[in-house]
C-alpha cells in the first residue's frame, strides 16, 4: 500500500555535521505541524511527488488523523516546563534533524521523527539515551547506528513499553518520555526504566489523539514478541538494554546452557 506526498515549498535548508544538505519542506494539503526535514538530494523540484511505500500490512496502516509531528511533541513537552517536577532549566528542548550536539557542555532533550515513528533522545552529563514508546529502538539497529554516528557517543536505551497496552500512539509516548527524562534530569540521574503516571498518560492520549478508532502502527502482539525475544533462553536474563548481538554472545557462553 502506498500514499503520495507532494512538496509545496522548501522552507529552509541546513547542513549537518557530516556535510549532508537537508531541506525542511511544507507538504501540500497538510498543516505546518507536518513539515519535515528530508535530504535535499532526493528533491528534483518543489512540485516533486514523493511515493511512500507502507512497510506495514494494509490492515495496519498509520491513522493520520491521530498523527503528531516531532515539533508538536516538543511544544507539548515545553508546555509542562512550569510544573515543578519537569522544571529542570539547563536543557535544550527541540526536535532533532541530525544537527551537531555539544553534549560535553550542554544537556538536550530531542524528539526525532525517523521512519514515521517518534524517538526521544536525551543527552545528560555527556551521556546519550534513546527511547520510544514501543521499545523498537532496541530492535532498530539503523536508528541506533544513526544516532551513534551523529553524536559520536555510545548510546544507552531507555526501557519503556508504554504502548504495549494497546494505546499505540508514539506522539503521546514521546511527550511522556520527554517529561520523564526531564524529571530524572532534575533528580540528577537517568534511569533505564521509564514509567508514565497513569493519569497523565490518559490525559495525553485524549489530548493528542482524539480519534478513538486509530489503527496501531504495529500489532501489540508483535511488539511483545519482539521484546520478549531479547531474553536469554537458558537463564532468562534480560538483554533489552543491550540488544540482540549482546544477547547472542551471552547465550553462546551462558552457564545455564545445557552441555551436549
Amino acid at each position: 500500500m502506498s500514499s503520495s506526498y507532494v512538496i509545496e515549498r522548501i522552507i529552509e535548508e541546513r547542513v549537518n555535521m557530516m556535510g549532508d544538505l537537508y531541506a525542511r519542506v511544507k507538504w501540500q494539503g497538510y498543516p505546518d505541524s507536518y513539515n519535515s526535514w528530508i535530504l535535499k538530494s532526493t528533491l528534483i523540484d518543489n512540485s516533486q511527488e514523493i511515493e511512500e511505500t507502507d512497510s506495514q500490512t494494509d490492515e495496519d496502516t498509520i491513522d493520520r488523523t491521530n498523527f503528531i509531528s516531532a515539533s508538536d511533541a516538543v511544544a507539548n513537552i515545553l508546555s509542562y516546563r512550569s510544573v515543578s517536577a519537569y522544571s529542570y532549566p539547563d536543557v535544550v528542548i527541540d526536535n532533532y534533524y541530525f544537527q551537531k550536539l555539544d553534549i560535553k557542555n550542554q544537556n538536550y532533550l530531542l524528539v526525532w521523527n525517523f521512519a514515521d515513528h517518534l524517538y526521544v533522545i536525551c543527552c545528560f552529563k555527556g551521556q546519550v539515551f534513546l527511547a520510544d514508546g514501543v521499545d523498537t529502538c532496541h530492535l532498530n539497529s539503523k536508528a541506533r547506528g544513526l544516532i551513534r554516528k551523529y553524536v559520536s557517543r555510545k548510546i544507552s536505551l531507555g526501557s519503556v513499553g508504554g504502548q504495549q497496552s494497546g494505546d499505540d500512539h508514539c506522539g503521546s509516548s514521546a511527550v511522556l518520555i520527554g517529561l520523564e527524562y526531564l524529571r530524572m534530569m532534575k533528580n540528577g540521574e537517568i534511569q533505564e526504566r521509564i514509567l508514565f503516571p497513569a493519569g497523565l498518560k490518559i490525559k495525553m492520549i485524549k489530548k493528542l489523539h482524539p480519534n478513538p478508532n486509530t489503527k496501531r502502527s504495529c500489532p501489540v502482539s508483535t511488539i511483545r514478541e519482539n521484546v520478549a525475544s531479547l531474553i536469554c533462553q537458558y537463564c532468562q536474563a534480560s538483554y533489552r538494554s543491550k540488544g540482540g548481538a549482546r544477547l547472542k554472545q551471552h547465550e553462546a557462553k551462558c552457564k545455564s546452557r545445557p552441555i551436549h
